[in-house]
């Protein structure tokens, strides 16, 4: 993956600024609040995934201007391909000067990884943080994902407005019956992607550990999705009350 021309305008606080990388390493130095930050963070929304930082859409355009554009040329598997990102009251997001339905579709082209000090917090905080991580990783393997995740949030959303009325009014038990279906079906479908995903990285994370620790402790990762049973629409079903 090497990019070959990056074109940043109005994100965050910078007006404009065009790069053109070497191949190989590149360090982008500069004071404290000049944006080298933000200039890692329009690279990474290239791969399709929000902001690595707790951001709405509406924080990335510079204040007093209508709209941020982030566009890159690349090589991916030696094939070269363009993508365009404009923010504005809505986003939109071209491949190759065609606009794409989603702006979630453009998963999958640039692949990248960043690593910063939020990072810590996939050893620190809970499971949430580390499902978030993974989800985001398979999101650019496999791009198909990203939208069974968008429909199980969407049917556990339904089915928890739902649930606040189940108490007093049963039978709202049919709507119940629909969204669980779904979440059983896409949720299965999550837990086999995120066990696919931990068994590939499973066999060199040891290795790199061990590396980093000199020997002295050894590293291994498991996924243990919190249901186990065989049957998950059944037991979101006895879980109503």
């Amino acid at each position: 993956m090497n990019i070959e021309n990056h074109v940043i305008k109005n994100f965050r606080n910078i007006e404009h600024i065009e790069i053109e990388p070497v191949n190989g390493i590149n360090v982008i130095y500069g004071e404290n609040g000049q944006g080298k930050t933000n200039i890692i963070e329009a690279i990474w929304l290239l791969t399709g995934a929000k902001s690595f930082r707790a951001s709405k859409d509406s924080a990335f355009i510079k204040f007093g201007e209508k709209k941020a554009i982030i566009s890159s040329v690349f090589l991916s598997e030696d094939i070269e391909k363009e993508e365009k990102i404009e923010i504005g009251e809505k986003k939109r997001v071209f491949l190759n000067e065609k606009k794409l339905s989603l702006a979630s579709n453009i998963a999958g082209n640039f692949r990248a990884i960043v690593f910063s000090p939020n990072d810590l917090s996939l050893v620190e905080n809970g499971p949430s943080v580390r499902r978030k991580f993974c989800d985001t990783a398979i999101g650019q393997l496999y791009p198909s994902f990203i939208s069974v995740l968008r429909e199980y949030n969407r049917a556990v959303f339904q089915r928890n407005c739902i649930i606040k009325d189940y108490k007093y009014d049963a039978s709202v038990s049919v709507m119940l019956d629909v969204f669980e279906k779904e979440i059983a079906e896409k949720g299965e479908k999550i837990i086999l992607y995120r066990k696919r995903f931990i068994e590939s990285i499973k066999s060199f994370v040891g290795s790199i550990y061990n590396e980093i620790s000199g020997g002295r402790e050894d590293l291994d990762i498991e996924y243990i999705p919190s249901f186990s049973g065989e049957n998950l629409e059944e037991e979101l079903k006895k879980s109503r009350k």
